[in-house]
């Protein structure tokens, strides 16, 4: 909270200095209240008023000092979750449950492997398909979005059933052979911190361990999933990203946008944590939505694509050492990972 505390307190009173000039009282007489500032005779602008007067363009000092406890109105007390009733009764609580006017709903056509290459695939008879309202094939991504959701399920198993693919890559080893594999990359090490003390004695005792942990997916109760929606050439996506403005930078990538031409709309997402397949899905749905003539997508990922095509969490191997002197204190540390 610390690192969030001391510029909120400094951007506020950037805001109330830039108020003050406004006014033309002293920033002392302000009073703030949900974004509203006022002064003594009444006359007040909001936050939002001098949002663009307000320099904000420079680092953050942490000089100023943030609000006392004693003015806290919403911190140290229990507040009632406004999102729990919803979740509690399965009311429209995440990603997964937002629907738009005229919503299409989209799946992805995944390959067999990492890396594999379409080569081929039969979109004229998924377009024949009842509902179907647009087959895209972008290089190797390949995805049908339809009027109902299982019509959308149907038109990808008819897809996936006459896409041939080229294999051009092999999976990694499992068990030993991937840490032995990992500990051997030829990739160059970095060196994160270092830190040596020609005073400090030779350890009287040193431990040594090896830890590994396999590649992990995240398994969220709910499969990734996006809302997309085109209008002109500006896109608008309903995401669980945990980073709407990396999402919106790399969006704009693809497409050849600027950014301030992508909205990116945070929806939590059910069982979100870590960084599983909320962007690649956004991506999803964009790609597809791009077809459809205005239309919102609902790209819902499948568990088989959850399962195989999230960003898994790295397999690692951390090698430890540390070293002790003859009071027990530690003298010596390494941590290294790959």
């Amino acid at each position: 909270g610390t690192p969030l505390l001391f510029p909120s307190a400094e951007a506020r009173d950037i805001v109330v200095s830039t108020a003050a000039a406004k006014l033309g009282v002293p920033a002392a007489d302000l009073k703030v209240s949900d974004g509203t500032i006022t002064a003594p005779s009444s006359k007040s602008v909001t936050y939002w008023d001098l949002a663009r007067e307000a320099n904000f363009k420079r680092e953050a000092t942490a000089k100023v000092k943030p609000k006392p406890a004693a003015e806290h109105r919403w911190v140290g007390k229990s507040i009632p979750r406004r999102d729990i009733p919803k979740k509690f009764t399965g009311g429209a609580a995440y990603v997964q449950d937002v629907r738009l006017p005229n919503t299409l709903f989209g799946r992805v056509v995944r390959p067999p492997s990492p890396g594999a290459q379409l080569m081929a695939v039969d979109e004229a008879a998924a377009r024949k398909l009842p509902g179907v309202v647009a087959v895209v094939r972008d290089g190797s991504f390949l995805a049908v979005a339809a009027e109902r959701e299982e019509q959308a399920i149907r038109a990808r198993e008819a897809l996936a059933k006459s896409a041939r693919w080229g294999e051009t890559m092999s999976l990694p080893p499992a068990g030993e052979a991937l840490y032995k594999e990992l500990m051997s990359s030829p990739v160059p090490g970095e060196t994160v911190v270092e830190k040596t003390s020609p005073s400090a004695p030779a350890p009287a005792k040193t431990l040594e361990a090896l830890y590994t942990r396999p590649f992990q997916c995240h398994g969220s109760i709910g499969p990734s999933c996006a809302v997309a929606q085109w209008e002109g050439q500006k896109l608008i996506v309903w995401t669980h990203s945990q980073g709407v403005f990396p999402l919106r930078a790399d969006l704009a990538k693809v497409f050849g946008l600027k950014p301030g031409d992508i909205h990116c709309i945070h929806a939590e997402g059910s069982g979100c944590y870590g960084h599983n397949g909320a962007d690649d899905v956004a991506l999803d749905g964009a790609l597809l939505a791009r077809a459809t003539g205005g239309r919102p997508v609902k790209l819902q990922w499948m568990r088989e694509d959850e399962f195989m095509w999230e960003p898994y969490g790295s397999a690692m191997v951390m090698k430890l050492s540390g070293g002790i002197d003859a009071q027990g204190n530690i003298v010596a540390w390494s941590h290294e990972l790959w």
